[in-house]
């Protein structure tokens, strides 16, 4: 179920206070889960891919939501990278408020054997939400994306080619309108 009118607008109001809210043109790539010891260097990835297109000047942000171990961590390595948005954790008008503005859902979990033949959790929930997905899983995962055309995947542990993918798909955004 859909949060209340009044929760959304509070939600909403929050995203605006934090700056997270994309304006018109950019892309904002939404993550919602734990931040702990297990998709840490995937996680580290997503960070460095975002500090490669901040000074690309690319319109590319990344609302990273969700309590854990390595929040303080990543905070400390993205503190230069404005376009990244590490909030905590958030209620679910809130997340569902920032799925409703967000363009992509990132899964940047490892690529060990037990996600490869799995579907996690959250594509389900970005799926419902209409968000095309970004994985770092190839096996199961990578191949549903790719036979239902909804969504890519990158190499986990390569932020080159994590920006260069988000670079091209926020000039060329009908792909992603498609996609979802």
């Amino acid at each position: 179920d859909a949060p209340s009118e009044a929760e959304c607008k509070r939600a909403q109001e929050y995203w605006r206070a934090t700056g997270a809210a994309m304006k018109a043109g950019g892309l904002t790539v939404c993550y919602i889960g734990n931040l702990g010891q297990r998709n840490i260097a995937e996680m580290k990835t997503v960070i460095e891919a975002a500090t490669i297109l901040c000074r690309l000047q690319c319109p590319v942000r990344f609302v990273i939501c969700g309590g854990g171990v390595l929040l303080t961590k990543y905070r400390q390595l993205a503190k230069d990278c404005p376009n990244v948005f590490l909030t905590g954790h958030v209620g679910y008008p809130e997340i569902f408020t920032l799925m409703s503005f967000s363009n992509l859902g990132i899964i940047p979990y490892p690529n060990s054997p037990d996600f490869q033949l799995s579907i996690p959790n959250k594509v389900g929930e970005y799926l419902s939400a209409g968000l095309p997905i970004l994985s770092s899983i190839q096996g199961t995962l990578g191949e549903l994306l790719v036979s239902s055309d909804c969504g890519y995947t990158y190499e986990g542990t390569n932020p080159h080619q994590l920006a260069s993918l988000l670079r091209e798909m926020s000039r060329t955004r009908e792909r992603i309108a498609r996609m979802s």
